[in-house]
């Protein structure tokens, strides 16, 4: 798997749990459902060159991964305060791992986030959704820009 692929997947693990009880999917096909538990959708990022070290050659990324989450208002809590919620979930657990280690393997040299865009969003007939966008910042090298 290509670097900018693991970046993407490492992004997509961390939602997934830290967000155990909702949907949470990566770049998909059709519009999302969003159950009460929430959705989250990763979508593919985007890499920019930021350096290239030239002594044992790798060239530096910065790559911007998208993410929007979406949540309904329940018993407790308004639409606003459920995404709320899962902002910080997701924020909770990028500190608690920067570097997007699973099964022992580091995917970047440093994650972090940019601030959420808050935005609700309603269908025909449907009830309102509350929702953000916010990009995962990963800074990742590699010796080969295709691998």
């Amino acid at each position: 798997m290509s670097s900018h692929e693991d970046v993407d997947n490492g992004c997509f693990r961390l939602v997934k749990a830290a967000l155990p009880h909702a949907d949470v999917h990566f770049n998909p096909d059709k519009a999302p459902r969003v159950s009460a538990g929430g959705y989250a959708e990763i979508k593919r990022g985007e890499s920019v060159l930021i350096d290239t070290e030239l002594g044992q050659l790798r060239y530096i990324y910065e790559r911007k991964v998208p993410c929007v989450v979406m949540g309904y208002e329940s018993a407790t809590l308004t639409r606003d305060q459920f995404v709320d919620r899962m902002l910080v979930s997701i924020g909770d657990a990028v500190e608690a791992n920067r570097r997007l280690n699973f099964d022992g393997q580091d995917r970047c040299d440093w994650v972090d986030l940019d601030v959420p865009d808050p935005d609700d969003a309603t269908a025909d007939g449907a009830e309102t959704v509350g929702g953000a966008l916010f990009y995962f910042v990963v800074t990742y090298g590699t010796a080969n820009p295709l691998k």
